[in-house]
């Protein structure tokens, strides 16, 4: 068998003993253990009908037993205060998670890789298929990166355009992503077609200067006919060092009138409400944010963005020098550019050619110019935790 894929977080880890000692037998239930199995008891959600009707408070008193489908001695019972769980020994792969109940309801999750951490919160029931506001997911061990992704939610078919920020862009790696549904790219920025609906848990794998890098996200590709009241969560940035200023936006899709918004920041800090709100986060960790939304029909909807506070000294300043490895030549001249970055910092990079055409996000593009001129090329360099901004120019002369 595969490697274990294990579930839970540390943050999550942590609390496990203050649920446990919450549970009192009744409506929380108790805990579960099994060979290789820690888990946490509790109840869920469990409401009918379509999107519109799940309002907080109509929630079953009953527990709900989670099962992996196919190894029915992996189980949980979701914990009644973060409605979250935690399973272990899950193979990587397509793997179904089944929501037992008075009612059933079940999910598909799409490609889960080997030695990762994945939370799944706030689950609901719409009719026979179980609906998670959101997950967050990173590897077990070793160093991250950051994935740019154009959208995490729609309607198949779904294109996604996907971009990976690591912690140097001075010699990028060569980067492998997994799409979740069998398919591959070993381009740095690339694009995907979803066709099916599903969860898709997308990851890329980098190696630079010999150091191996994991980044994560999911995709959610609903089918046509939940063209319904839709809402997603965005974060920047979404990691850094603390205290960490965050700017977080809800964006609406198929509302009905107005949209009133509810934030709650998973770190014992009051909610916030609004389309846009900006929280600081002041100790290391990883948080859940969630945001629901309801519009003027009454419907609810919900998302959640994950942010990660890591600790850690603060970077050298941030200073960036262009590069062109042939700046002279005759029209057509194809110049490569590269960008040599100090500090270890993620940023985000963008270069302009000065010849009117559109910006490149490639740390190191090849760009051609058709007329002679001199140009002004310009690499700017953002840095994601804090927002400073660094550029230089280099001179491109074309006969």
């Amino acid at each position: 068998m595969a490697r274990s894929v294990w579930i839970g977080f540390a943050k999550w880890a942590s609390l496990l003993f203050v649920f446990l000692a919450a549970c009192d037998g009744g409506t929380r239930g108790s805990g579960i253990t099994g060979a290789g199995l820690s888990t946490v008891s509790g109840s869920i959600a469990a409401t009918a009908g379509a999107a519109a009707q799940r309002i907080p408070g109509s929630r079953a008193t009953a527990a709900i037993v989670v099962q992996v489908r196919e190894f029915p001695d992996i189980e949980a019972v979701v914990d009644p205060i973060t409605r979250t769980f935690a399973l272990t020994g899950v193979p990587p792969g397509d793997v179904t998670i089944d929501f037992v109940s008075t009612s059933t309801a079940s999910i598909v999750l799409r490609g889960l890789p080997e030695e990762v951490e994945l939370r799944m919160v706030d689950v609901e029931f719409d009719g026979s298929v179980a609906r998670p506001a959101g997950f967050a997911i990173r590897p077990r061990q070793g160093e991250t990166a950051q994935i740019l992704v154009s959208r995490r939610k729609g309607f198949v078919p779904l294109d996604v355009t996907f971009g990976l920020v690591g912690p140097s862009l001075a010699a990028p790696g060569q980067v492998t992503w997994s799409f979740g549904d069998g398919t591959r790219s070993g381009r740095a920025n690339t694009s995907h077609r979803y066709t099916e609906p599903g969860h898709y848990l997308v990851e890329a794998v980098t190696r630079d200067g010999g150091v191996l890098r994991r980044a994560f996200t999911v995709v959610q590709a609903f089918a046509p006919s939940e063209r319904l009241f839709q809402v997603t969560a965005t974060a920047e940035p979404d990691r850094g060092l603390p205290p960490l200023n965050v700017l977080f936006t809800a964006h609406p899709e198929f509302n009905v009138g107005a949209v009133v918004y509810q934030w709650t920041f998973d770190d014992d800090t009051a909610p916030a409400s609004g389309q846009t709100v900006r929280h600081t986060f002041t100790r290391e960790g990883l948080y859940l944010v969630q945001v629901v939304a309801r519009d003027a029909a009454g419907n609810l909807e919900r998302d959640v963005v994950q942010v990660e506070v890591h600790a850690g000294t603060r970077p050298v300043p941030l200073q960036v020098t262009a590069r062109a490895d042939n700046p002279l030549g005759p029209a057509p001249h194809t110049v490569q550019f590269r960008g040599v970055i100090t500090g270890a910092a993620p940023v985000a990079i963008e270069w302009d050619f000065d010849d009117g055409t559109a910006p490149s996000s490639d740390p190191s593009p090849t760009h051609t110019y058709t007329v002679p001129g001199t140009y002004f090329a310009t690499v700017t360099v953002t840095e994601i935790s804090t927002g400073r901004i660094a550029r230089d120019q280099v001179v491109i002369r074309v006969l």
